[in-house]
């Protein structure tokens, strides 16, 4: 795993989690979640200006990546100490991964390339830490972070491969608030 992010910025994740402790050290989860992953324009036309030796001026039009994910795993419980617990979390399940519409153009060229929104269903993985902070036996604030990989596939009917894979590794922080039912 590099710091390269292709041509991803950041975005909006929303879940709901749900875990049933079988123990006093492991526990099973489920997970709903979606996310909104922007597209960086700058650095995909800054690659193109690259490419053409800023022969030119080059537009880039872009929406956001998309996934909605289900999923379902294992907990692996710290004991809590001083109101606080420490999950460890691991899941596998499907999720929905949506490629937004890309068109670049050029003033001298005209459109250089283009991809119309599709999208694909495709296996997800993720691996996380969930600390949660008991305010009463009931009500607590939680912390997470998830690391979740996919490798959906896209059709591009103007390229010459037409489908292609594209790996999609992004990372979750989120803040919310724990119920104990």
């Amino acid at each position: 795993l590099t710091g390269y992010s292709g041509f991803a910025g950041a975005g909006a994740n929303v879940e709901i989690d749900f875990l049933r402790y079988l123990g006093r050290f492991f526990g099973l989860s489920s997970t709903i979640g979606y996310s909104s992953i922007s597209f960086n324009e700058n650095a995909y036309k800054a690659e193109y200006d690259r490419i053409l030796n800023n022969y030119g001026v080059t537009v880039v039009d872009a929406g956001n990546y998309q996934v909605l994910k289900g999923m379902v795993g294992m907990i692996i419980k710290i004991p809590e100490t001083m109101h606080t617990e420490v999950l460890l979390i691991f899941q596998l399940g499907i999720a929905m991964s949506v490629h937004p519409d890309i068109v670049v153009s050029n003033s001298e060229l005209g459109v250089i390339n283009s991809v119309g929104k599709n999208s694909d269903w495709s296996s997800i993985s993720s691996a996380g830490i969930k600390i949660n902070y008991w305010l009463t036996g009931k009500y607590g604030i939680s912390l997470n972070y998830n690391l979740n990989s996919t490798r959906p596939g896209f059709h591009d009917n103007t390229g010459l491969e037409g489908p292609f894979f594209v790996p999609i590794r992004y990372q979750n922080i989120n803040a919310g608030i724990v119920i104990n039912i």
